[in-house]
Formats: structure tokens, C-alpha cells, sequence
């Protein structure tokens, strides 16, 4: 007898154990993949949900600073009109004349 006499089944009994067997293992790695694809779809809705959480929080950081922004300029703005107007006083003061 060859190598290859041995290395096959000796009856159709192994033969069809072994097509079971192979049967069995195709069903496994399917029910895997089905798996394998429900998680991957979970996942790309969770990173979605986070996608849109990142771009609110995103927003509303930027709409934070542009009023941020908007009442510094006020405030600088404010800063620079009485600005002249307490010198001025402030010099009265200092020099001891009346305020007006």
C-alpha cells in the first residue's frame, strides 16, 4: 500500500463523519461571521451617536466663544469710552480740585 492508500477513509461510515464534521464547521464559521457583522453594526451605530454627540459639544464650545469673544470687544469697547472720562477725574483728584 502508498501514502496515499492511508491517508484515506478505510469506509463510508468516516467518510460521511468526516462530511459532517466539515458541515458542522461551515455552520460554526457562518454563525460567526453573522455575529462578527452584528457587532461591527453596533459598533458603527455607537461611533455614529458619538460622531454626533462630539459635533454638538463641538458647537456649542464654539458658540460659547464667539460670546465670549462678543463681550470682551463690548467690554474693551466700554473700557476705551470711560476711559477718558475717569482720567480726566482722576487728574481733578490728584491735583485737588473739585469734581465736576
Amino acid at each position: 500500500m502508498g501514502n496515499a492508500e492511508l491517508n484515506q477513509p478505510s469506509s463510508d461510515d468516516e467518510t460521511e463523519k468526516l462530511a459532517l464534521a466539515a458541515a458542522e464547521a461551515i455552520k460554526r464559521l457562518i454563525a460567526e461571521r453573522h455575529a462578527l457583522r452584528g457587532e461591527v453594526a453596533a459598533k458603527e451605530r455607537e461611533l455614529k451617536r458619538f460622531h454626533e454627540r462630539f459635533m454638538l459639544v463641538r458647537d456649542s464650545y464654539r458658540k460659547l466663544a464667539n460670546e465670549l469673544v462678543a463681550q470682551l470687544q463690548l467690554f474693551e469697547r466700554l473700557e476705551k469710552e470711560e476711559a477718558p472720562a475717569s482720567t480726566g477725574a482722576e487728574l481733578h483728584w490728584l491735583r485737588g480740585e473739585p469734581r465736576d
